[in-house]
């Protein structure tokens, strides 16, 4: 197996056990692990994203945008992903929460953000939450974080799901 997917799952277990707790203890504690499950949970997106790649491809690919590194796939692979993805959101109903802070700067409202509605839309939401909110601290303007746990869960099961089919081949 390729390095890549046991340091993907390495950084989802983390990120998996932080989202966890966050939903079972909304104290001060919970707040304080919220970046750490985000970033946990989109590095682990993006080295499953990219270690498909590879074994796909046999390309490597850099960056860290999910929407990116997902589009590039094969349509039979995005296809696969996406009902498995939609299975998922089913049986996986709230598993984890989902969390939206605004942060005001100037009394100048942040725009609105968009609905995590289908994959893609979800992807797009949390395109670059690796870097938005491993640098959460360094805001300078208003702005919206929002994240869903349950349904990059959802995405993350399904890249596994996807990656062990091809393996077994």
């Amino acid at each position: 197996m390729n390095p890549i997917f046991h340091f993907a799952q390495g950084f989802y277990d983390i990120a998996y056990n932080a989202a966890y707790r966050n939903k079972i203890d909304g104290t001060e504690k919970g707040f304080q692990r919220l970046p750490t499950a985000v970033i946990n949970f989109n590095f682990s997106a993006e080295l499953y994203l990219k270690g498909l790649h590879t074994i796909t491809t046999k390309l490597i690919i850099n960056g860290h945008e999910l929407w990116k590194l997902f589009k590039y796939l094969s349509p039979e692979i995005k296809s696969e992903i996406e009902e498995l993805y939609n299975n998922f959101l089913e049986t996986n109903k709230d598993e984890l929460s989902s969390y939206k802070a605004k942060f005001i700067v100037n009394n100048i409202e942040p725009l609105e953000t968009r609905e995590s509605d289908n994959l893609k839309n979800m992807l797009l939401v949390h395109n670059k939450s690796f870097e938005e909110w491993r640098y959460l601290y360094e805001n300078k303007k208003s702005i919206i974080y929002e994240y869903d746990f349950n349904k990059m869960d959802c995405f993350i099961k399904s890249l596994i799901t996807v990656i062990n089919k091809i393996q077994k081949k």
